[in-house]
């Protein structure tokens, strides 16, 4: 049984080249971010979401039988101090946190609608100085 809605989407996770983005919409105070993996641009659902590339990602979703809900962890890596206003200015605790799935043709359009993969609110913001993998 597929875990995919639309017939296209799950033809398109068998090809050898798997063409796969995640999204993130994250609600703030002020406005959204929209944020992509990858290094494109991806224009879907009224938005447009803004690749971070090598410089934002997320830990591994966790699959269980059990009810428990996971956590996910988020992470974006800031470059200048600029980046770091919203962050630590912006209050977002219990904000909304959704990501979507996402198959694109080798043209790099969606092959059909992002699919919600998560939903769930920011519990805690961290800001690590200097390099946090250390």
């Amino acid at each position: 049984m597929s875990r995919f809605a639309y017939a296209a989407v799950d033809s398109a996770s068998q090809a050898q080249q798997l063409k796969f983005r995640l999204l993130a919409e994250v609600t703030m105070t002020s406005t959204t971010v929209y944020a992509c993996t990858g290094i494109n641009y991806i224009y879907a659902l009224s938005n447009t979401y803004s690749p971070v590339g090598p410089f934002g990602g997320m830990d591994p979703i966790q699959e269980a039988t059990d009810m428990f809900p996971r956590a996910i962890r988020l992470w974006l890596r800031a470059v200048g101090s600029a980046d770091l206003v919203e962050p630590m200015t912006e209050n977002l605790f219990n904000k909304s946190v959704k990501l979507r799935r996402a198959f694109l043709t080798d043209s790099m359009t969606l092959v059909a609608t992002p699919e919600l993969f998560f939903s769930g609110r920011v519990n805690g913001v961290n800001v690590y100085f200097g390099d946090a993998t250390k």
